[in-house]
């Protein structure tokens, strides 16, 4: 299959989404991004079906190293800059996420998912987006599934990640990733 048709499926099927759940041209969508492959696929896609209602949002979770994190978002805003698509940047603060997943009991990985959602409402609401998109995959669906399977979740956590939730969409999630 050659990439013009793989884009092309794949497009679709996105433009499929957003119909079944009621996301049209004139929807304003908050895409999460975080400059990696999936979250740039799908800010690419949105912003060709969607031009000029798309926003992005990057969250400095401050979790790497200072030159790792400039890394990142250099590549944020250049790819930003290039779809024309307005970039909102929410950072937390250093030691933010290490202290709350120490308080909470939680694992750093699961609190900086919960900031990382706060974040992402905030900016929301304020640039006025009625949705907010992540990039999670196929990929992350199987494994989301293991994962809850060895840790002994009930049948209800086997579900596995919902394709929307409140104002949160997954276009790609019945796409492979690309790990």
């Amino acid at each position: 299959m050659s990439s013009i048709s793989v884009l092309q499926t794949l497009t679709k099927r996105v433009e499929s989404y957003l119909g079944e759940h009621a996301i049209g041209p004139q929807s304003s969508v908050l895409v999460a991004y975080s400059g990696g492959p999936d979250s740039t696929a799908l800010l690419w896609l949105l912003s060709k079906i969607f031009p000029g209602n798309i926003v992005s949002c990057y969250v400095d979770h401050h979790l790497r190293g200072e030159r790792e994190r400039a890394r990142e978002l250099d590549i944020v805003l250049t790819t930003a800059d290039r779809l024309g698509v307005r970039l909102v940047v929410r950072t937390v603060e250093a030691g933010a996420i290490s202290e709350r997943a120490r308080r909470e009991k939680r694992s750093i990985e699961e609190s900086a998912r919960h900031v990382r959602y706060a974040e992402l409402q905030t900016a929301l609401e304020m640039t006025g987006a009625s949705r907010i998109a992540l990039g999670h995959t196929l990929n992350d669906q199987v494994e989301t599934v293991l994962m809850r399977l060895f840790q002994g979740s009930s049948i209800a956590g086997l579900k596995g990640i919902p394709e929307q939730r409140g104002p949160i969409i997954r276009p790609l999630l019945a796409t492979p990733g690309t790990r």
